[in-house]
């Protein structure tokens, strides 16, 4: 059985420390599908849309702001420290390294499901709104 440890030697902890916030992850998976660059902007705004549960184009300057401040000083440093990403913190330049592309399918499959997990949290909760309203039909009927 091939474990972590076999495919990255040594490189176990760093892989986990990388993707072990959503929001490193959700940066990642944003640079994997820009083409391995981005400006931080871009990433902030996928972000801010994600956690604030509404579409990119829709997300305010304020959105975006208030999720740039921790990636600029947190998650983009961490995953420039582990060798994931090039960060220019003069020009905000976000790159993915060669080391980025052993992770690339993995964090892509892990944003998909929690893409995937949001969206049922979301129908859920309008069906438990309805229930609450009246709005559904009763089958036995």
């Amino acid at each position: 059985m091939m474990t972590c440890q076999t495919r990255f030697p040594g490189d176990a902890d760093r892989i986990y420390t990388a993707l072990g916030k959503q929001r490193r992850r959700s940066v990642l998976y944003t640079l994997v599908q820009q083409g391995g660059r981005a400006e931080i902007s871009p990433p902030a705004r996928r972000l801010a849309a994600a956690e604030q549960r509404t579409s990119v184009a829709d997300a305010t300057e304020e959105m975006v702001t208030q999720v740039e401040r921790q990636p600029y000083h947190v998650h983009l440093p961490k995953l420039d420290d582990n060798g994931f990403i090039g960060f220019d913190t003069d020009t905000g330049a976000v790159t993915l390294t060669e080391n980025a592309g052993r992770i690339a399918e993995p964090v892509a499959l892990v944003s998909e499901l929690e893409d995937t997990a949001e969206r049922l949290e979301g129908s859920t909760e309008q069906s438990r709104k309805r229930v609450g309203t009246g709005a559904v039909e009763s089958s036995d009927e």
